[in-house]
């Protein structure tokens, strides 16, 4: 069997290449360091076989990837210099999940993977539920979409654990991310206004952890989102509840359940055991093929749009507070 040379960037991307058959991962870069409140510990590197580098430029001179595969850390944000870099020498990459100091950079990864022609790839994975790609399926029955109303909750501790203060607003660029992207793929997301609230509630006391979004689709549509980090309301599977009302119609999803106009949907649920990483590396040397929405750069921009959207509603609704 032939496999893929691939650079690995960040731990988590060393030892999803190294379970995958079809991978070969010829070089390691960490551009990760560890904060302050993370101790750190001295394990070593996941694979000492796998030549570690600092430098991309020493590593390209001594090996030659097909693509590369980055995973940055729930502490940490994408170097985007280095995936820039990688971009210009034609090495496609694939992200398993977009943490951007500034969401702008999504633009400007675009923008450069247009400029060089080398496909940049997203791990994302949320959509790959079965329920919701089910849902899919049946959304055009529901005729022009009204109104979408997205709710999450789940416990947690009494504050935020570290990694969560390493971003400015964690509901809206960590859980929306996922959440926006499941809508984007179910109906298209494009926000033309929104009002949005932050803030801290129990059991958090400092760290905002409830986020609630009025925002209106350029479709028409309008979207009630409320996301609770900490909430003892109810607990909901990560991909949350979803209620979409349109002409002809109704779809409600919760967690791996789905209804359509009051009656529950049967659908084969086999796809769920597949791990998501394993899935999006599937997908990158299949892409030419894949049918996958959200795969691309390109098509998930308006997932990155939303959430900067988002992040300016907020900032206009304390201006005016």
């Amino acid at each position: 069997m032939n496999t893929h040379p691939v650079i690995a960037i960040g731990k988590e991307a060393l030892g999803a290449c190294l379970k995958h058959p079809d991978l070969e991962p010829v070089a390691y870069m960490n551009p990760f360091p560890l904060p302050e409140w993370m101790p750190s510990c001295n394990e070593g590197q996941i694979a000492p076989e796998v030549p570690e580098f600092t430098s991309l430029r020493e590593a390209l001179s001594q090996i030659k990837p097909e693509a590369a595969v980055i995973s940055p850390p729930n502490f940490a944000k994408n170097d985007i210099a280095l995936e820039l870099a990688l971009l210009d020498a034609g090495i496609p990459i694939l992200c398993t999940k977009l943490r951007l100091a500034d969401w702008r950079d999504a633009d400007n990864l675009m923008e450069k993977s247009v400029e060089t022609a080398t496909s940049y790839f997203v791990g994302e994975h949320y959509h790959l539920n079965p329920a919701i790609q089910r849902a899919a399926e049946l959304v055009p029955s529901l005729g022009a979409v009204l109104s979408i109303r997205y709710r999450f909750s789940v416990p947690g501790s009494n504050d935020a654990s570290p990694w969560m203060k390493s971003y400015r607003e964690v509901i809206i660029e960590d859980l929306c991310y996922h959440h926006f992207a499941v809508l984007e793929f179910l109906v298209g997301l494009e926000i033309s206004g929104c009002t949005v609230s932050s803030r801290a509630q129990p059991p958090f006391e400092k760290h905002k952890n409830r986020v609630d979004i009025l925002a209106e689709l350029s479709g028409g549509a309008v979207l009630n989102y409320s996301g609770w980090w900490g909430g003892s309301s109810r607990s909901d599977a990560w991909i949350g509840s979803i209620d979409i009302d349109g002409c002809d119609g109704c779809l409600q999803i919760s967690g791996n359940q789905l209804w359509q106009n009051g009656e529950i949907v049967v659908f084969d649920e086999s796809a769920s055991g597949t791990p998501f990483l394993i899935r999006a590396i599937e997908a990158l040397w299949q892409h030419k093929h894949s049918s996958e929405k959200l795969l691309l750069l390109d098509n998930f921009l308006p997932v990155t749009h939303s959430i900067q959207r988002c992040l300016e509603g907020l900032e206009a609704h304390r201006t005016q507070l």
